[in-house]
C-alpha cells in the first residue's frame, strides 16, 4: 500500500510545474529586494562602543588617549566610519531573509499546530505552497551574494543542502512533518542573528538593542 501510494504521488507531482512556480517566487523575492534597496541607509556607521585596550600602569600614552576620548565623547563628538557599498548591500539582503525568516517561522509553526503525529508523511498543500516559496528564496538568495560578494563556501553548502531537501519532500511527498519541525527549530533565532548583523554593520555592537537581540 505504501508503495502505491509512492508511485501515485510520484505521477502527480510534475517536475516542470514546480520548477516553474519556484522561478515565479524567486522573481517575487527580487521584487521585494529592490524594494529594500530603497530602504534609506546612513552613509556612515557610528562606532558609539568600541572596545577600548585597558592601559596598564605603566602606559602613560594610553591614560592620555584614554582622557581624550572620554572628552570627546563628553562633547557629543563621535567618530565616524564610512559604510562601505558591500555592508549596505548586506543589510538589504538581510532585511529580505528576515522577511523569509518571519514567514517559515510563523508557516512552520501553523503547520506543526493544525497536525498530529499521525500525520507524519501526509500530504499537504499548504506545506508544498511553503516550500515552494522558501526554495525560491534560496535560488534567489544564493545568486544575489554570488552577484555581491558575499557568498562564503560554507553558506553555498547549506543553500544547496536546503534546495535538496525542499525538492526531495516536495517531489515525494514524504517528511513534511520532519521538516517543518526543522524549520521551527532553526528559524525561532534567525530574525535575531540577522538583527545583529545589521547593528554590527552599522556600529552599534554595544547598543542595548543589540544585546537584547543577543
Amino acid at each position: 500500500q505504501n508503495q502505491t501510494s509512492a508511485d501515485s504521488s510520484g505521477e502527480d507531482f510534475s517536475n516542470n510545474e514546480f520548477l516553474l512556480r519556484v522561478a515565479v517566487f524567486s522573481a517575487l523575492w527580487v521584487c521585494l529586494y529592490a524594494l529594500a534597496i530603497r530602504v534609506p541607509l546612513p552613509e556612515f556607521k557610528l562606532n558609539n562602543g568600541a572596545s577600548k585596550p585597558s592601559p596598564t600602569k605603566h602606559s602613560t600614552i594610553a591614560n592620555q588617549n584614554q582622557k581624550t576620548e572620554e572628552k570627546l565623547a563628553s562633547a557629543n563628538v563621535l567618530k565616524r566610519e564610512l559604510l562601505s557599498l558591500k555592508d549596505k548591500r548586506d543589510i538589504q539582503n538581510r532585511l529580505v531573509s528576515m522577511v523569509h525568516g518571519l514567514f517559515l517561522f510563523i508557516s512552520s509553526a501553523c503547520y506543526l499546530y493544525e497536525l498530529s503525529d499521525e500525520t507524519v508523511n501526509a500530504s499537504s498543500k499548504f506545506g508544498e505552497f511553503v516550500m515552494t516559496v522558501s526554495l525560491g528564496y534560496f535560488v534567489y538568495d544564493l545568486v544575489l551574494m554570488q552577484m555581491n560578494g558575499l557568498l562564503e563556501s560554507s553558506m553555498l553548502i547549506h543553500h544547496i543542502a536546503t534546495c535538496v531537501g525542499y525538492y526531495f519532500c516536495v517531489s515525494q511527498n514524504v517528511c513534511f512533518y520532519q521538516c517543518f519541525l526543522t524549520i521551527f527549530c532553526f528559524e525561532s533565532s534567525n530574525f535575531a542573528m540577522h538583527l545583529r548583523a545589521i547593528l554590527r554593520h552599522l556600529g552599534l555592537r554595544h547598543s542595548k538593542a543589540y544585546e537584547t537581540s543577543e
